[in-house]
């Protein structure tokens, strides 16, 4: 491996890790937006503020929803790469195998 293939593969897999980092982030991020909703409907139903509280929650309801389509989306591409890695992997071996024989 050249010098410079070696730095593009050090750049791809920062890439990678920093996308990682990012998805991570957002989950988090979304995990404590949802819990300062359910704190804030609790404060809410405790000052009997009914109005307010049923706005909060249909809002809740719907990051819950994003939230939950963006994991879906998330999942099908890690599970599409995995199968074509799977493939790629099935078709490498397939290959040394016949260069072998």
């Amino acid at each position: 491996m050249t010098r410079n293939e070696k730095k593009i593969d050090n750049l791809e897999h920062a890439v990678l890790k920093i996308d990682d980092y990012i998805k991570f982030s957002s989950h988090t991020i979304d995990a404590v937006y949802i819990d300062a909703q359910n704190r804030l409907i609790e404060q809410l139903v405790k000052d009997e503020d009914y109005e307010r509280a049923s706005i909060v929650k249909k809002n809740r309801q719907l990051v819950e929803a994003a939230v939950l389509e963006e994991m879906k989306r998330r999942m099908k591409e890690k599970e599409a790469e995995l199968f074509k890695d799977s493939i790629n992997k099935e078709y490498n071996q397939k290959k040394g195998d016949t260069k072998e024989g």
